[in-house]
């Protein structure tokens, strides 16, 4: 990004840290503060992963709803699945003849 800026002849100020660019020993502090952020965001991005990966196994579903169902919350605040018609009747109908092998059948005879 700062070769992108530096093409486009501006520099980047910092408000409560400010770095002059001129000396090369600052070069050092930049890493150290664009690094810090860095490793936070991918230690958020593990917790979010290990949370989900753990609301999975209590076999919850945490994204969001198949086709043919929708994501609702009760009054309580808790998270649900609901069906959504007139797709979930479609969706059933198309699992019901795939478990059946029928659908291959289906397919060809239309």
């Amino acid at each position: 990004m700062q070769g992108i800026l530096r093409c486009l002849n501006t520099k980047p100020f910092a408000i409560d840290q400010p770095i002059d660019f001129d000396i090369p020993k600052s070069i050092v502090m930049l890493t150290a503060y664009l690094s810090i952020p860095e490793a936070e965001n991918n230690r958020r991005g593990r917790n979010a992963s290990d949370g989900m990966r753990r609301a999975r196994k209590m076999g919850r579903w945490p994204r969001r709803a198949p086709m043919g169902y929708i994501n609702l919350s009760t009054q309580e605040g808790r998270k649900i699945m609901k069906p959504k018609q007139p797709q979930a009747d479609l969706i059933k109908w198309a699992s019901k003849l795939l478990s059946k092998k029928r659908i291959i059948r289906w397919y060809i005879w239309r």
